[in-house]
């Protein structure tokens, strides 16, 4: 069995603690319009992103004039739930990963 040695240095890579930054990986090539009639349900599939796809983010069609992003988290500290909890709701994309 052939074995490839793990570099000791490469752009991202944590020497201390030897872990690597993934880079978060979300595009939305083109999201359709609003349609009100089709408000709280998603307007494009959510996208996973995070350790363990932790995270997903959509958006979503509302009821006034444009879409909605949501952020989903799947291991939220709060819940009771089983299932991920929408911690964020934001008008841009930007806004909704901020400092995840």
């Amino acid at each position: 069995m052939k074995t490839t040695p793990v570099p000791t240095s490469w752009p991202g890579l944590d020497t201390e603690n030897r872990n690597m930054e993934v880079p978060m990986t979300v595009s939305f090539p083109r999201v359709p319009n609003n349609d009100p009639s089709l408000c709280g349900s998603l307007a494009s599939p959510k996208q996973f992103f995070g350790d363990h796809s932790r995270y997903a983010v959509a958006p979503v069609h509302t009821r006034f004039d444009r879409i909605e992003w949501f952020v989903w988290d799947a291991e939220h500290s709060l819940s009771d739930m089983t299932r991920a909890e929408i911690i964020r709701q934001s008008e841009t994309l930007e806004d909704a990963l901020r400092d995840l």
